[in-house]
């Protein structure tokens, strides 16, 4: 059993030096950006509902320019407050914050400036009901060539997939409102198999995805990788088959 750590317990230092990120919305105002630092593969706003329990992290930015993040400004003379008792908010500077609802129902996210409120975001809570593994994943291959060492990138529809001995597969993982709906927060994963893998969360960070699981080969594989994920606060699970061949994956390393 490999178990993976809750993503909100690992080091927040990171988020007060990476890039921007563009999930998110204006406030009701139009003055303040409510941006998620994560990447949620699913949704991109808040419109989808929070998991309760979960951990969010969120920065308060400049409305101007919103869609070029890279230049949005972070509004740190700017506090964040939240409306509803069964609410917590972790300040991590630079106007970026953890949040936390404790129970369903609705909040609100009030942007403060000088102990006035200049905007307001209203955000829903429920319990989330299962989780499924994103159908898009990121496969990465390392390859040597002669001499020279190359490596690739890209994104691979997760059902075409054939994990090669060379190669690392990132997935993401989805929790889902007993409708269906994805939902944002950060999940607390467990992970079992008897595959001859071994599993990385990557750190939290602003820009990367939430809730993401890369999947690296130990040792020669099978026919297959089989991997049972398991959420610890809600007790759902889900199970994950991708097609594996022990051969490398071949690149040209040649300009």
């Amino acid at each position: 059993m490999s178990r993976i750590a809750p993503l909100a317990s690992l080091s927040l230092s990171l988020l007060a030096t990476a890039c921007l990120t563009s999930d998110g919305a204006p406030g009701n105002e139009g003055k303040v950006r409510f941006s998620q630092v994560l990447r949620y593969q699913a949704t991109d706003g808040f419109d989808a509902p929070i998991v309760r329990g979960s951990t969010l992290m969120l920065a308060l930015q400049a409305t101007k320019g919103w869609l070029d993040i890279i230049d949005q400004e972070t509004l740190a003379d700017h506090e964040l407050s939240v409306e509803g008792d069964s609410s917590a908010v972790l300040p991590l500077g630079f106007a970026q914050y953890a949040l936390q609802f404790k129970e369903e129902g609705s909040y609100t996210l009030n942007a403060n400036y000088d102990g006035k409120v200049v905007d307001w975001l209203r955000v829903q809570v429920e319990d989330a009901a299962s989780m499924e593994v994103h159908p898009t994943a990121q496969l990465a291959t390392r390859f040597r060539d002669g001499g020279r060492e190359c490596f690739s990138s890209e994104e691979v529809k997760l059902s075409e997939v054939t994990l090669h001995q060379n190669q690392e597969l990132t997935i993401y993982l989805v929790p889902k409102t007993e409708s269906g709906r994805s939902m944002i927060g950060l999940l607390n994963l467990d992970v079992n198999t008897e595959s001859p893998v071994g599993f990385d969360s990557p750190l939290v960070g602003q820009g990367r995805s939430a809730n993401a699981l890369r999947i690296i080969p130990q040792d020669t594989l099978g026919a297959t990788v089989e991997v049972s994920l398991s959420e610890l606060n809600y007790g759902f699970d889900t199970q994950l088959s991708v097609k594996a061949d022990s051969e490398p994956q071949r690149l040209s390393c040649r300009n």
